[in-house]
């Protein structure tokens, strides 16, 4: 048996979506675009990091310095 690659993806992405657009208006009934985006584009990889696993070289602290770049960068916008 071998999983239908595509068909989690895709169920990750709507997910992702739904989620993301929920949580962006969660505080707010008017987010900014950027809040909107960027909310959406984090649950789409929170859904896809609990269904997939990624061989990578990065480590927590790579992962927390670029979460705060992102941070510094919604904030300059």
């Amino acid at each position: 048996m071998k999983p239908n690659t595509r068909a989690i993806l895709e169920e990750c992405i709507d997910n992702g979506i739904a989620s993301g657009y929920d949580r962006a208006h969660k505080n707010t009934d008017a987010p900014h675009e950027v809040l909107i985006f960027s909310s959406i584009s984090d649950a789409i990889w929170l859904e896809i990091d609990e269904k997939f696993t990624f061989e990578s070289s990065r480590d927590l602290c790579s992962e927390i310095l670029e979460g705060l770049r992102e941070l510094a960068n919604d904030r300059d916008l």
